[in-house]
């Protein structure tokens, strides 16, 4: 009778799953957009629009990331004048997308749902728990 009263317990924690991922989901998307930043490189890899000067751009951006998990929520932001050359809203109008819009690239969401498989398999083993 124990070992069902526990797997009932694990199924009823499954619905605070997401709010006990999105921390690490927050730290996954943080080094993945410090490294694409950092790469001259758009969110989905893609390289930035050099400057006229044949420069990559933006590549110390990665000091106006914030990336917060409130609860089962992530939030990605950037500040400052980062923030108005993602949007284009500079001299020149030239937006370079640092942060994802909308959706996540296809390499961050599978990262996202391993982790999200990863902490849904330790909550029905009992890891989580510390039961095993």
């Amino acid at each position: 009778m124990a070992t069902l009263d526990a797997w009932i317990a694990r199924v009823r924690s499954l619905p605070e799953l997401g709010k006990r991922a999105a921390p690490d989901v927050a730290d996954m998307l943080e080094r993945e957009l410090r490294g694409t930043i950092a790469a001259g490189q758009s969110p989905d890899g893609a390289p930035l629009e050099l400057t006229q000067e044949g420069e990559v751009p933006l590549t110390g951006a990665g000091k106006a990331l914030g990336v917060a998990a409130i609860g089962g929520t992530v939030y990605v932001r950037l500040k400052g004048v980062e923030a108005a050359h993602h949007l284009g809203r500079v001299r020149g109008g030239k937006a370079r997308q640092l942060i994802p819009v909308n959706a996540l690239p296809p390499a961050m969401a599978e990262a996202t749902a391993r982790i999200l498989s990863k902490h849904f398999t330790d909550t029905m083993t009992g890891k989580e728990a510390g039961v095993l």
